[in-house]
């Protein structure tokens, strides 16, 4: 995993990211390295329940600090000011911790998972989520750990193309993919739309659109995003279409 990247999931079905960042707080304590975990009660609970179930011994990850969970709710109290985050509220609480259990951590690392800019977003605070970024990113360049992030947007619903989702995407290394199938359920539902030698013209396009230096994206959200910009017409079918055979990633 590269150091910092985003989850986008479907509210109305989360077990994808509770799977997801089960494996993600599980593979990273079992090799040795150390855990911050900073999400909303609810889910902070779910994925206690899965790395139970998977037969991880959570009780002792905590006791023993290889473990920190904190309630994002809680910490956003500590540091926002004026709707925006606040920098030095922000490493007083948030700074302070990462930078502590990376001490602790030494050789060994530190993996940290957060949703805070997901509430913020949620609650159509765009601005000071991606400003709430940009201070992950500040501490992610004098302390060495992987920031794995989350929002509630689904990227086949009508949020997945506002110019807000750019900027989010742009303050991280990578985008997981949100569901197992999507780049040949939206490929199918390409040529279905446009026929074949169409399809396979614009699929030239979608690759050539993209500038290196942008952050990756898996290819069906990416072909997602360059619909909406490009065929708006098109786009909400071919997007319906591949919803009808896609499923949450596992």
């Amino acid at each position: 995993m590269t150091d910092h990247v985003v989850q986008l999931y479907d509210q109305t079905d989360e077990q994808a990211l509770v799977g997801t960042v089960a494996h993600y707080l599980a593979d990273g304590l079992r090799s040795g390295e150390r855990a911050v975990v900073i999400a909303t009660s609810e889910h902070n609970a779910a994925f206690e329940q899965r790395l139970i179930d998977d037969e991880f011994d959570v009780a002792a990850a905590v006791r023993e600090r290889g473990l920190v969970v904190l309630d994002a709710r809680e910490m956003l109290a500590c540091f926002m000011a004026g709707g925006q985050p606040n920098r030095e509220h922000f490493e007083q609480t948030i700074g302070a911790t990462v930078r502590e259990r990376c001490a602790h951590a030494g050789e060994s690392g530190l993996r940290a998972y957060g949703e805070m800019v997901g509430l913020l977003w949620r609650d159509g605070h765009y601005a000071a989520a991606i400003g709430l970024e940009t201070l992950w990113n500040e501490l992610l360049r004098t302390c060495r750990f992987r920031l794995f992030c989350a929002y509630p947007i689904d990227v086949l619903g009508d949020e997945f193309h506002a110019d807000e989702v750019d900027a989010l995407l742009g303050t991280h290394t990578g985008l997981l993919a949100a569901a197992s199938g999507l780049a040949e359920a939206v490929d199918t539902a390409l040529e279905e739309v446009f026929g074949t030698t169409v399809a396979a013209s614009l699929r030239t396009a979608i690759r050539a659109g993209r500038p290196a230096t942008a952050t990756a994206l898996p290819l069906g959200e990416e072909t997602i995003l360059w619909l909406r910009r490009h065929v708006p017409d098109y786009a909400p079918d071919i997007i319906a279409r591949a919803r009808t055979r896609c499923r949450p990633a596992a």
